[in-house]
């Protein structure tokens, strides 16, 4: 369930992307040759209305849409004046950065109606954890191999207490808890008391001092976690801070990335992201909404980076030629686009054999 519940967001993520750079492409009176979900090879074509065909395609992470002379284009082609290289610079680049804008409204939307609905919320991400309704001590995050995940700790595990046979700690907050664990004698189990889909279960972990070193730990993140819900225009307010915040952090993480600081250890590709994915499904339907939008920014992020074959090469190349005043070489644009296709799946192969490892 996990993984078709994973191929719907994306597939709808990378859908609404899409269709960014189509309706801005018809709008300018640009051909658009094809609208393809998943990556070539072809498994289908669906059906042709007027000059563009949609289809269906066997690699199910990813789509796009040929547009005429997306990668540069001869001025003698018959159909030059209806390519995406005929048309001003800004022209190109609000085709080519539609998409990107299309995730991250799609995100606000995403965000805004999880908080209208009522959205699984920490209190370290709310201004007055009294916002929250029905606030539990929840674990909201499982290192891998780390003592809690080999005990069996998972995300959303509501937890109602904490003992040993010289303590007990009965509906402890997230610092209690804390300091009950790190008050463990090495060697010594805890026995932590959870509520997991309704049923009551106890769950023997015992702490180490590798996971955090110098201190006693089990490698699970916890926090107060209740339901925040607002009305209407608060919400759209609030999808518009969460969404701000969202992609600041996601930058700090991709800078972090860039500069050396973040090893490439922490990218996670479509395998960790079924993982993910289980966990949001755990907590509630909302919180795969928040999760999609969460990915939604990714992808947005993702495809500003100046890098060749992504939107954001795309767009550096058109901000070039609008300086130099003349198109970038044919060849040249067709070989580094494609040489950076290559390098984005070379990429995504080494991060999806990273995810598999870390699953045994």
């Amino acid at each position: 369930m996990s993984i078709i519940i994973f191929i719907i967001i994306l597939g709808v993520l990378v859908f609404v992307h899409e269709l960014g750079h189509f309706a801005m492409a018809k709008l300018f009176g640009i051909r658009v040759d094809e609208f393809g979900m998943g990556f070539p090879p072809r498994a289908a074509r669906l059906f042709k209305n007027g000059e563009t065909e949609y289809t269906l395609n066997w690699i199910p992470f990813g789509g796009f849409v040929k547009i005429h002379g997306e990668d540069s284009l001869h001025i003698d082609d018959p159909d030059y004046h209806r390519s995406l290289v005929s048309k001003p610079w800004w022209k190109q680049i609000i085709v080519l950065i539609a998409g990107v804008t299309m995730n991250v409204i799609l995100a606000w939307f995403l965000f805004s109606i999880s908080f209208m609905i009522g959205a699984p919320t920490t209190a370290s991400s709310v201004n007055n954890s009294g916002d929250l309704k029905n606030a539990q001590l929840t674990v909201v995050q499982i290192e891998q191999k780390s003592p809690a995940d080999v005990a069996g700790l998972k995300a959303g595990d509501r937890i109602t207490g904490v003992s040993r046979p010289d303590a007990i700690l009965a509906n402890p907050t997230a610092d209690g808890f804390v300091s009950f664990i790190q008050s463990t004698k090495p060697g010594d189990t805890d026995q932590i008391q959870i509520t997991r889909s309704g049923k009551i279960e106890t769950i023997s972990v015992t702490p180490n001092a590798t996971t955090v070193p110098g201190t006693q730990a089990i490698g699970a993140g916890i926090d107060l976690v209740g339901t925040y819900r607002t009305g209407f225009f608060k919400s759209i307010g609030d999808g518009i801070k969460t969404t701000y915040y969202t992609a600041g952090q996601t930058l700090h993480s991709f800078g972090q990335l860039i500069s050396g600081k973040s090893s490439i250890k922490t990218l996670t590709g479509p395998v960790g992201l079924v993982g993910v994915t289980r966990d949001a499904q755990r907590i509630g339907f909302v919180s795969v909404l928040m999760l999609a939008a969460v990915i939604s920014i990714n992808l947005a992020i993702i495809n500003l980076v100046p890098f060749p074959a992504l939107d954001g090469g795309r767009i550096l190349f058109a901000i070039i030629e609008a300086i130099i005043r003349r198109p970038l070489p044919k060849k040249f644009v067709e070989w580094t686009n494609t040489i950076g296709f290559f390098l984005l799946i070379a990429l995504m192969i080494i991060v999806t054999v990273k995810d598999v490892i870390h699953l045994f």
